[in-house]
């Protein structure tokens, strides 16, 4: 399970929307344009295409302004970048260092530093940090969707059924059995767009807990839906003593 961290440099000041997650999934598409057969062929189960990865928000010095729905960074900027195959990490960190740069929409910046990560030892039971909103939700008749967030009864459910769609598309055997609490204090409810589409999502701290092998599979792809979009990467911040490798 591998992570990469990339981290650019600016010369002056880039101004984006602040529902930019569009722009770095063309980012990351561009580099896998030339080469990155393992990008594809991945099917859940009801023939939805599966993009086995997941990424966070820019992180840098910046400011907000929420009046023009607009944030604007100085300086350097960094992108964490997960997937369970090390073939596409591996791949999009090989055609950055080549390029030595990377475009986020108008603005082309200078790459500063490529940082990879291996994960291999992963809890049962973890506190978790969700780094960007967490999106599970029901399509109603209306063709409207109905959101749920880690409060809700409904969102377990969602996430247990999504999950293992996942296992079966990534050809992992058994079944899943995930529990979670909501730390509720922490719960903040987001609405963004993604390709002209609202979705709407929670971060926050929750506990969760199952196999090793599904905790491992969720932090390198997301937890949730519409991950490639950069919804539901999580931080694991706290967890037991017992730990085991995942195989």
């Amino acid at each position: 399970m591998k992570s990469l961290r990339i981290t650019l440099r600016t010369e002056r000041p880039i101004v984006l929307p602040l529902a930019y997650n569009e722009l770095i999934h063309g980012l990351l598409y561009k580099c896998w344009s030339e080469q990155a057969p393992q990008l594809h062929g991945f099917k859940l189960e009801d023939g939805r295409d599966f993009r086995p990865f997941v990424f966070g928000r820019l992180e840098g010095p910046c400011r907000v302004d929420k009046d023009a729905k607009q944030i604007c960074f100085f300086s350097r900027i960094s992108l964490d970048v997960r997937s369970p195959l090390d073939g596409l990490i591996d791949a999009c960190a090989i055609h950055l260092a080549n390029s030595g740069r990377a475009r986020i929409g108008a603005y082309e910046l200078e790459l500063v530093n490529l940082e990879c990560h291996d994960r291999l030892l992963f809890p049962g039971r973890a506190l978790v940090r969700l780094r960007t909103p967490v999106v599970a939700y029901v399509t109603l008749d209306s063709g409207h969707k109905q959101p749920f967030g880690p409060q809700d009864a409904e969102w377990l459910p969602l996430i247990q059924q999504n999950t293992q769609r996942k296992l079966a598309a990534m050809g992992m055997d058994g079944d899943v059995s995930l529990q979670s609490i909501a730390r509720t204090e922490t719960l903040k409810k987001n609405v963004t767009t993604f390709k002209r589409t609202y979705v709407t999502g929670w971060t926050g701290d929750i506990e969760l807990a199952s196999d090793p092998s599904v905790i491992a599979l969720l932090w390198s792809c997301g937890l949730g839906m519409s991950n490639s979009g950069g919804f539901g990467l999580f931080d694991i911040v706290d967890f037991e003593d017992r730990r085991s490798r995942y195989q």
